[in-house]
């Protein structure tokens, strides 16, 4: 999925007002290995760059703070009284 183009905050009642679906080709393998193969390809100007800096710095922002809040216990809810 990926947010809409031209989409705003604040804008859209449902999910598929906000984002839409791509589909995705991806080889049955080793994805790292993989990752890795396309990177040298890349680096040494054998195929394009598959994935940019600046998407990959965004994917592993993502990724920690996924981590961080697994990581995080939840806040204590207190009794209502």
């Amino acid at each position: 999925m990926r947010v809409r183009s031209g989409w705003q905050p604040g804008t859209g009642r449902e999910l598929a007002d906000v984002v839409e679906r791509i589909a995705l080709q991806a080889p049955e393998a080793d994805a790292l290995a993989l990752e890795l193969q396309s990177f040298v390809h890349a680096v040494r100007g054998q195929r394009e760059v598959v994935v940019s800096g600046e998407e990959g710095r965004a994917a592993l922002e993502l990724a920690l703070r996924v981590a961080d809040a697994v990581r995080t216990p939840p806040l204590a809810v207190s009794a209502l009284s």
